[in-house]
């Protein structure tokens, strides 16, 4: 499985501390394993949602590839999905 960062997925988690690195990394190897085992959100075709924590991780499942969208907290998710499209 290929994964692919979007500018927000890298802005996101730049700034994070190391305490949400590891359980990041982790579910990361897990979506590898299987990306349709998360949570799907209605309103979207292939769009993921894992939690983490407080936050989410929002991703699309294409083909191979994960797109990694965001990782926010649940309202600044929901805020965000609401002004791009996937």
């Amino acid at each position: 499985m290929n994964f692919e960062y979007s500018p927000e997925y890298e802005k996101d988690v730049k700034k994070l501390d190391s305490t949400w690195r590891e359980p990041l990394k982790a579910r990361l190897e897990r979506i590898a394993a299987n990306p349709h085992a998360e949570k799907p959100l209605k309103h979207f075709s292939n769009v993921f949602s894992a939690r983490i924590g407080s936050k989410r991780l929002v991703y699309k499942v294409d083909g191979a590839t994960v797109k990694l969208a965001c990782f926010k907290s649940r309202d600044e998710v929901y805020d965000y999905l609401k002004k791009i499209k996937l």
